[in-house]
């Protein structure tokens, strides 16, 4: 989904747009292949390939020596926003559960984090205090502490226009701050690690270290936690049936004989 970081300066829509235009990239290429086009066979590893004009050095034989597919290894997030934060919110969201803790209790949060998402979720900080729009609050690590001790979430619901503005998620987001913490590098990019410090009012202090975010391979959801979380975003787009088709075309997509059967079950029927 290769597209610039620019938007974090304003909350721009082309992070929406980075994942969705190379969507329509595959389906693009893949009709004009069934149209006949031709195109490079070594369009990866060829002297002029992908490798080679987004990498100093890449070497294409690590890709023919292997017999396992890394996109299998790939993260999803549970929570709507950045992948820096998922491993704080889900620190945040134990602990809450963990102590009972309430919005009105705490005095302050720390947060380690990893330096790589340092910039992208923790500065500058006055504007991720108070991010402006949606996408401003998905990548501000302050805000998902704030509203994941609020709500008790960190849903897409928790991430609208009219949550950004509550008072108490604002007010929450003031007591957050995020650490430097260079024992955590050690172990990145083989793990997301984080740790979670929340002071209440009276001096408690309770504290949790997560190693993998929940998302990741070593910490993957449950099927009964990935179908929540297809249900909440479809039902965004499409209607309770259709969102019920899909899920039933998933379900045996692995020995279905093509796409066409889930294809089918994602349009939305008329009348």
């Amino acid at each position: 989904a290769a597209g610039s970081m620019e938007f974090l300066a304003n909350g721009a829509w082309t992070k929406r747009l980075h994942p969705g235009w190379s969507a329509h990239a595959g389906l693009h290429a893949a009709a004009l292949a069934r149209a006949g086009f031709r195109a490079p066979t070594t369009i990866l590893e060829g002297r002029s390939g992908f490798l080679r004009a987004y990498s100093d050095g890449a070497d294409p034989a690590a890709l023919r020596a292997r017999s396992d597919y890394q996109l299998l290894r790939t993260s999803i997030k549970p929570h709507a926003c950045c992948r820096y934060m998922q491993g704080p919110i889900d620190g945040t969201l134990a602990l809450r559960t963990a102590h009972r803790i309430e919005p009105a209790d705490v005095e302050r949060v720390e947060v380690g984090m990893l330096a790589a998402g340092f910039a992208i979720v923790c500065e500058p900080l006055d504007a991720k205090l108070r991010p402006g729009s949606v996408v401003d609050a998905q990548f501000s690590l302050p805000y998902g502490i704030a509203v994941a001790l609020a709500c008790g979430s960190a849903s897409p619901a928790e991430f609208a226009p009219a949550r950004i503005a509550d008072p108490t998620v604002i007010g929450l987001a003031a007591r957050v701050r995020a650490v430097r913490d260079r024992r955590l590098d050690v172990a990145f990019p083989r793990e997301w690690p984080s740790w979670v410090r929340i002071t209440l009012r009276g001096g408690r202090v309770h504290e949790m270290a997560v190693s993998h975010p929940r998302g990741d391979p070593e910490n993957f959801p449950a099927p009964a936690e990935l179908d929540a979380k297809f249900r909440t975003l479809a039902r965004r787009a499409l209607p309770a049936a259709a969102v019920a088709r899909v899920a039933a075309a998933v379900d045996v997509f692995a020995t279905a004989p093509s796409v066409a059967s889930l294809m089918a079950a994602a349009v939305p029927l008329v009348g």
